[in-house]
């Protein structure tokens, strides 16, 4: 889960900076090399190579909250 605050109190160029590092966070799934993740939306499931401790199997899912300061 990302969660996204914001305020017009924050920097815009960082805020701009993380949802871009966020997009390209999630283009690095195979699965959703062309999604968007829009606010309060849940994707997936994606999958990663696994290991030891997370094996392929387990389902992985990406959701971004927002929450508005005032």
């Amino acid at each position: 889960m990302v969660h996204k605050f914001r305020s017009v109190e924050l920097n815009s160029k960082k805020l701009a900076q993380n949802s871009t590092d966020l997009e390209n966070f999630v283009r690095g799934f195979p699965e959703l090399a062309t999604a968007l993740l829009e606010k309060n939306q849940i994707l997936g499931p994606v999958s990663v190579p696994g290991g030891m401790r997370v094996p392929r199997s387990v389902p992985l899912y990406l959701w971004k909250l927002v929450t508005e300061l005032k």
